[in-house]
């Protein structure tokens, strides 16, 4: 959100657009973690909780103990999201603060 709606403060009254922007750039990121919780809940943590009968683990968990090397995909998406985001600084003129 600070890429796209920090260059316009300062600048009078604030547009619509960005807000707009901000909206269709997150969207995707939020649906997809929200699906993702969705899919744990149903298909993991309901079962453990109802204790029924026993339980197998999802394919989705048994691949990831065949192929170590995929561990690393759960943590990172859960981690840094489905669109990492980065705060890009634009350029500065020289620096206002005062030294002693």
């Amino acid at each position: 959100a600070a890429n796209i709606l920090g260059p316009h403060f300062g600048r009078g009254p604030f547009p619509d657009a960005p807000l707009g922007a901000v909206q269709r750039r997150r969207e995707w990121p939020t649906k997809m973690t929200q699906r993702l919780q969705i899919f744990v809940q149903a298909r993991v943590l309901s079962r453990v909780l109802a204790g029924t009968a026993r339980m197998r683990p999802p394919a989705a968990l048994r691949l990831l103990a065949i192929f170590p090397l995929l561990r690393s995909i759960p943590a990172y998406v859960v981690g840094v999201g489905f669109r990492p985001e980065r705060v890009r600084l634009r350029a500065q003129g020289p620096s206002t603060m005062r030294t002693k």
